[in-house]
């Protein structure tokens, strides 16, 4: 296990608690290919790791170095600064499955943030910041509700639409889109086979946001996956929904990224 270095800077901003949260958000993360900060080069799961804060406009933005790139330290940012590099930093994957609730089979999407170093709200005033998730608090504003169990189904989120093209042989192109335009995801994903018709009979999907990286297993199995998913939910930040489903659209939309906007 790496030993992930907080400076009393850091510490100071983050309180302790924050500080132990940024060193598990690493070795969560880690095993999708955290880079550092610095170099981009890869970090390690092993040896010494670094917590770089910046901080500015109300948010914070966790991230991580090589201790010879960078020592730990908190970095203060204008708040046009922080606006700007927070698209880049949410960049998103999206899984499909199919989830068996009491016997009945549900299609579901899992988006997450790919790196697990996700941007950070500030909840301001003069106690140190507490780190929460800013996917998390713009979902809630959206109509979606926290899930610690899977066995729950996630209330419908209106506004929210999952239209799907054919990329090719076993491959959708997705578009998610919430409240007020708010692009949420344009992207492929990698169905199983039952996952389309599921949809297209039931016309809503279920959409599972995690806000940390899931622990996906090195294998991928029905056990195991589900498995990964109660431990995602388990964290009690797991924002979900049900979304109305679309269905195919056959026009191409216009080349892009998996951005949420928040």
């Amino acid at each position: 296990m790496a030993d992930v270095r907080v400076s009393d800077e850091v510490r100071a901003a983050l309180g302790s608690e924050g500080a132990q949260r940024a060193a598990v958000l690493f070795h969560t993360g880690v095993r999708t290919g955290v880079r550092c900060a610095i170099c981009n080069r890869e970090l390690p799961a092993a040896g010494p790791v670094s917590v770089l804060l910046a901080r500015g406009g109300g948010l914070y933005h966790v991230s991580y170095a090589h201790p010879h790139c960078s020592r730990s330290t908190l970095v203060e940012l204008p708040a046009a600064v922080m606006d700007a590099a927070m698209p880049d930093a949410l960049d998103m994957t999206v899984t499909a499955l199919v989830l068996d609730q009491a016997g009945k089979l549900l299609p579901a999407l899992v988006a997450e943030t790919p790196t697990g170093v996700p941007l950070m709200a500030d909840a301001r005033g003069d106690q140190p910041g507490k780190l929460v998730s800013v996917m998390t608090t713009t979902l809630l504003g959206q109509g979606f509700g926290l899930v610690l169990d899977l066995e729950e189904l996630p209330g419908r989120a209106g506004g929210w639409r999952i239209a799907t093209r054919p990329e090719r042989p076993g491959v959708l192109h997705l578009e998610i889109t919430g409240r007020r335009g708010l692009l949420f995801y344009t992207g492929i994903a990698l169905p199983p086979g039952d996952w389309t018709s599921l949809a297209e009979r039931s016309r809503w999907c279920l959409l599972y946001v995690a806000a940390e990286p899931v622990p996906w297993p090195d294998e991928v199995g029905p056990d195991g996956t589900l498995a990964a998913l109660h431990a995602a939910a388990s964290t009690g930040a797991w924002p979900a929904s049900r979304c109305r489903w679309l269905g195919r659209r056959d026009e191409r939309p216009a080349p892009s990224h998996g951005t949420p906007v928040s």
